[in-house]
């Protein structure tokens, strides 16, 4: 577990979140639809449970967001070279959750736990273009951006983009 503040911490993911998550996913559907590609195949508690399964399987560090015992959202690592010591670092946050900061400690934390006790010596964050919310976090701490790497998939039908951010140790 990792102490963000008094009463707001990261604990590693495990089976018994997917409820959790499958409902924080299904409450802010119409939100999350417009940035997170995964929503709409994310359609009952076992596509929850299967994501947790891949990311154990993983070995990667993926974290609920939990404010006392109320989960928040998501936050962690995938795609995790050691050979290069890269690694993507993703997050999402129930919408009632948002502008308080949680995301950008959490980031903070996250990174600075990366350089320090894993060897990583670059992170990448990925934001859709239109995302200004979660364009501003990597900003916020001094990522460098990286670029747009345009029209690089498809959601919901439409050929979108990504900012690409990175920062290094």
């Amino acid at each position: 577990m990792i102490c963000i503040e008094e009463n707001l911490y990261l604990r590693e993911i495990c089976r018994e979140d997917a409820q959790e998550i499958f409902d924080a996913i299904d409450t802010n559907r119409p939100y999350f639809e417009k940035w997170l590609p995964f929503v709409p195949f994310t359609k009952s508690i076992n596509d929850s449970l299967e994501y947790i399964l891949s990311v154990i399987n993983s070995n990667e560090l993926v974290y609920a967001i939990r404010e006392g015992e109320t989960f928040l959202g998501i936050i962690g690592f995938k795609e995790t070279n050691f050979d290069t010591k890269t690694t993507e670092l993703g997050y999402w946050l129930k919408e009632e959750y948002q502008g308080r900061g949680i995301i950008t400690k959490g980031v903070k934390i996250l990174c600075e736990n990366a350089f320090k006790e894993r060897g990583i010596k670059r992170i990448i964050i990925k934001v859709e273009v239109g995302n200004n919310k979660s364009k501003s976090i990597p900003e916020r701490l001094g990522f460098v951006l990286q670029g747009i790497d345009k029209d690089t998939f498809c959601y919901n039908k439409v050929v979108e983009s990504y900012v690409y951010y990175k920062d290094y140790n």
